[in-house]
């Protein structure tokens, strides 16, 4: 190898700590994925309200899942997904 190339492994084998970095990084990767899943999951039970999925998941998105889930348990559904029951149980 010519004096004054690095190679990438290099790098990192001369740094102490690197695997701690990397491990931060992917545990922070696998919390942003579990978290964007948890505000699916609250957006689709945020689908029969008037907001609907998207503006639950949004929602969910900067007010935690956990917050907007109670906001959806303390409300109601939307008046059209009322309609619709009452008009198929009659």
């Amino acid at each position: 190898m010519a004096v004054g190339f690095r190679t990438h492994t290099e790098d990192r084998i001369d740094k102490p700590g690197h695997k701690l970095r990397d491990r931060d990084v992917m545990t922070v990767a696998i919390v942003v994925i579990i978290y964007i899943v948890f505000c699916i999951l609250t957006g689709l039970c945020g689908s029969q309200r008037r907001m609907g999925f998207f503006g639950t998941f949004i929602m969910s998105l900067f007010l935690t899942p956990i917050v907007m889930l109670i906001v959806l348990k303390l409300t109601a559904p939307s008046e059209r997904v009322e309609w619709r029951q009452r008009s198929q149980s009659d």
